[in-house]
Protein backbone atom coordinates (compact mmCIF):
# COMPACT_ATOMS: atom_id res chain seq x y z
CA UNK A 1 0.00 0.00 0.00
CA UNK A 2 1.14 3.89 -0.72
CA UNK A 3 2.46 5.43 2.15
CA UNK A 4 -0.59 7.80 3.79
CA UNK A 5 -0.53 11.27 3.21
CA UNK A 6 -2.54 13.03 5.87
CA UNK A 7 -2.36 12.07 9.92
CA UNK A 8 -5.66 10.11 9.86
CA UNK A 9 -4.75 8.29 6.60
CA UNK A 10 -1.61 6.97 8.95
CA UNK A 11 -4.19 6.28 11.62
CA UNK A 12 -6.26 4.32 9.56
CA UNK A 13 -3.39 2.04 7.99
CA UNK A 14 -1.72 1.40 11.67
CA UNK A 15 -5.52 0.02 12.78
CA UNK A 16 -5.74 -2.34 9.77
CA UNK A 17 -2.47 -3.37 10.46
CA UNK A 18 -3.88 -4.39 14.10
CA UNK A 19 -3.03 -1.44 16.17
CA UNK A 20 -5.64 -0.22 18.66
CA UNK A 21 -6.80 3.14 17.76
CA UNK A 22 -5.11 4.76 21.14
CA UNK A 23 -2.16 2.99 20.68
CA UNK A 24 -1.79 3.99 17.20
CA UNK A 25 -2.71 7.97 17.95
CA UNK A 26 0.42 7.29 20.89
CA UNK A 27 2.75 5.92 18.56
CA UNK A 28 1.59 9.10 16.22
CA UNK A 29 1.83 11.22 18.71
CA UNK A 30 4.98 10.50 19.85
CA UNK A 31 6.89 10.38 16.25
CA UNK A 32 5.18 13.79 16.03
CA UNK A 33 6.59 15.10 18.93
CA UNK A 34 3.02 15.93 20.79
CA UNK A 35 2.34 14.81 24.20
CA UNK A 36 0.49 11.76 24.74
CA UNK A 37 -2.00 13.69 26.42
CA UNK A 38 -2.33 15.90 23.35
CA UNK A 39 -4.54 13.34 21.07
CA UNK A 40 -7.27 15.96 20.30
CA UNK A 41 -4.48 17.66 18.17
CA UNK A 42 -4.37 14.91 16.36
CA UNK A 43 -8.21 14.81 15.45
CA UNK A 44 -7.73 18.60 14.83
CA UNK A 45 -4.96 18.00 12.34
CA UNK A 46 -6.16 14.72 10.89
CA UNK A 47 -6.03 16.12 7.40
CA UNK A 48 -2.43 17.82 7.82
CA UNK A 49 0.12 15.90 5.60
CA UNK A 50 3.01 13.36 7.12
CA UNK A 51 6.62 13.62 5.90
CA UNK A 52 7.75 10.18 4.30
CA UNK A 53 10.48 10.25 7.00
CA UNK A 54 7.73 10.68 9.61
CA UNK A 55 5.89 7.85 8.07
CA UNK A 56 9.10 5.53 7.84
CA UNK A 57 9.06 6.53 11.59
CA UNK A 58 6.01 5.50 12.58
CA UNK A 59 5.63 2.69 10.47
CA UNK A 60 8.90 0.98 12.10
CA UNK A 61 7.53 1.57 15.64
CA UNK A 62 4.00 -0.05 14.38
CA UNK A 63 5.92 -3.13 13.48
CA UNK A 64 7.76 -3.67 17.06
CA UNK A 65 4.56 -3.15 18.16
CA UNK A 66 3.06 -5.49 16.42
CA UNK A 67 5.71 -8.11 17.54
CA UNK A 68 4.46 -7.10 21.11
CA UNK A 69 7.33 -4.53 22.27
CA UNK A 70 5.89 -2.74 25.04
CA UNK A 71 4.27 0.51 24.22
CA UNK A 72 6.62 2.26 26.92
CA UNK A 73 9.87 0.61 25.55
CA UNK A 74 8.22 2.28 22.22
CA UNK A 75 7.85 5.83 23.24
CA UNK A 76 10.97 5.76 25.74
CA UNK A 77 8.82 7.03 29.00
CA UNK A 78 6.04 5.69 31.23
CA UNK A 79 4.06 8.02 33.83
CA UNK A 80 4.33 6.97 37.31
CA UNK A 81 3.01 8.39 40.12
CA UNK A 82 2.71 11.68 38.29
CA UNK A 83 6.52 11.36 37.47
CA UNK A 84 6.99 10.77 33.43
CA UNK A 85 10.10 8.08 33.68
CA UNK A 86 12.31 7.24 30.93
CA UNK A 87 12.42 3.62 30.44
CA UNK A 88 14.45 1.30 27.96
CA UNK A 89 14.89 -2.69 27.52
CA UNK A 90 17.68 -2.01 30.00
CA UNK A 91 14.96 -1.31 33.09
CA UNK A 92 11.55 -3.07 33.50
CA UNK A 93 8.25 -0.93 32.78
CA UNK A 94 6.69 0.97 35.89
CA UNK A 95 3.57 -1.44 36.57
CA UNK A 96 0.41 0.08 37.87
CA UNK A 97 0.73 -3.09 40.19
CA UNK A 98 3.83 -0.69 41.37
CA UNK A 99 1.58 2.24 42.63
CA UNK A 100 -0.73 -0.39 44.44
CA UNK A 101 2.45 -1.82 45.86
CA UNK A 102 3.37 2.02 46.98
CA UNK A 103 -0.22 2.85 48.09
CA UNK A 104 -0.13 0.17 50.52
CA UNK A 105 3.35 0.88 52.03
CA UNK A 106 2.14 4.80 52.70
CA UNK A 107 -0.65 3.34 54.42
CA UNK A 108 0.87 1.08 56.95
CA UNK A 109 3.96 2.71 57.31
CA UNK A 110 4.04 4.90 60.11
CA UNK A 111 4.85 8.47 59.55
CA UNK A 112 8.29 8.58 61.48
CA UNK A 113 10.67 6.16 62.84
CA UNK A 114 10.62 3.61 59.63
CA UNK A 115 12.98 2.09 57.82
CA UNK A 116 12.18 0.45 54.55
CA UNK A 117 15.11 -0.87 52.06
CA UNK A 118 13.57 -0.56 48.68
CA UNK A 119 14.82 -3.67 45.95
CA UNK A 120 14.59 -3.21 42.55
CA UNK A 121 13.96 0.34 41.91
CA UNK A 122 14.41 -0.06 38.33
CA UNK A 123 13.46 2.58 36.34
CA UNK A 124 13.33 5.09 39.77
CA UNK A 125 9.52 3.96 40.01
CA UNK A 126 9.73 3.20 43.79
CA UNK A 127 8.48 4.45 47.07
CA UNK A 128 11.54 6.78 47.29
CA UNK A 129 10.59 8.89 44.34
CA UNK A 130 6.75 8.84 45.58
CA UNK A 131 6.75 9.44 49.60
CA UNK A 132 4.26 12.63 50.38
CA UNK A 133 5.52 15.00 52.46
CA UNK A 134 5.67 15.10 56.27
CA UNK A 135 7.30 11.42 56.55
CA UNK A 136 10.39 10.95 58.60
CA UNK A 137 11.21 7.78 56.91
CA UNK A 138 14.43 6.35 55.61
CA UNK A 139 14.22 4.86 52.34
CA UNK A 140 17.02 2.98 51.14
CA UNK A 141 17.26 2.03 47.28
CA UNK A 142 19.00 -1.07 45.88
CA UNK A 143 19.13 -2.91 43.17
CA UNK A 144 21.48 -5.04 41.20
CA UNK A 145 22.37 -2.89 37.58
CA UNK A 146 23.61 -5.36 34.70
CA UNK A 147 24.79 -2.79 32.35
CA UNK A 148 25.28 0.64 32.23
CA UNK A 149 22.18 1.47 30.21
CA UNK A 150 20.30 0.37 33.60
CA UNK A 151 22.40 3.04 35.27
CA UNK A 152 21.93 5.69 32.73
CA UNK A 153 18.37 5.48 33.02
CA UNK A 154 18.17 5.47 36.84
CA UNK A 155 20.43 8.34 36.80
CA UNK A 156 18.58 10.83 33.69
CA UNK A 157 14.99 10.03 35.91
CA UNK A 158 16.56 10.81 38.90
CA UNK A 159 17.61 13.78 37.42
CA UNK A 160 14.46 14.61 35.58
CA UNK A 161 12.47 14.40 38.89
CA UNK A 162 15.68 16.38 41.09
CA UNK A 163 13.49 18.88 42.07
CA UNK A 164 10.76 16.43 43.03
CA UNK A 165 13.20 14.16 44.99
CA UNK A 166 14.93 17.46 46.59
CA UNK A 167 11.81 18.61 48.07
CA UNK A 168 10.86 15.05 49.12
CA UNK A 169 14.33 14.57 50.75
CA UNK A 170 13.96 17.85 52.50
CA UNK A 171 10.61 16.16 54.74
CA UNK A 172 12.57 12.74 54.71
CA UNK A 173 15.76 10.77 54.33
CA UNK A 174 16.80 8.57 51.34
CA UNK A 175 19.57 7.04 50.78
CA UNK A 176 20.90 5.05 47.36
CA UNK A 177 22.93 2.43 46.78
CA UNK A 178 23.24 1.74 42.95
Amino acid sequence: MAEPLTLGQALQTLQRKGIDRLEAQLLLSHVLGRSPSDRSWLVAHDSDNLSTQLWSALEALAQRRLAHEPMAYLTGSQAFYGLNLQVSPAVLVPRPDTETLVDWALDVLPVSGARVLDLGTGAYASLGSTMPTGRDVVVSRQDLPSNTDFLETYRTNGDRSEEHTSELQSQFRISYAV
